[in-house]
């Protein structure tokens, strides 16, 4: 399933093309058949235009879309988002820290009944290149 939403340039100030940069993020999980149950929770990513637009009085989400395919039935998960935003202003740093509350946690239960959790810190997986 793919959602998009567009921005418009209007309230910007001679926005040039390289104001704007493309984030894509992927996410994958694969496993054995041990794994009886699995869930991943990506807290308030679906809030991307929140979580952009919150770094300053700009609007800095501009469009994006997003898939996923997590079906209990194989042993793998993957989500992937992709969205432009506006980054006049700002460094590697401020987009780093716009994801210091976004977080991915991913529990399952293996064979044996165990509950095992990990959390990942999505500013701590952000990874820059200067092709966009």
């Amino acid at each position: 399933m793919m959602n998009r939403k567009i921005g418009a340039t209007k309230d910007l100030i001679e926005p040039k093309q390289e104001d704007f940069k493309i984030f894509e993020f992927n996410f994958n999980m694969e496993h054995t058949d041990s794994v009886k149950e699995r869930k991943i929770e990506m807290y308030k990513f679906e809030n991307l235009p929140q979580v952009l637009n919150g770094i300053d009085d700009i609007t800095r989400y501009w469009n994006g879309g997003w898939y996923s395919r997590d079906n209990e039935s194989e042993n793998f998960a993957t989500y992937h988002h992709e969205f432009v935003f506006y980054t006049k202003g700002l460094n590697d740093d401020d987009i780093r820290k716009a994801f210091n509350n976004e977080k991915i946690t991913v529990s399952w239960t293996n064979n044996k009944n165990e509950q095992i959790e990990k959390e990942y810190n999505i500013s701590n997986l952000i990874e820059f290149s200067s092709n966009n």
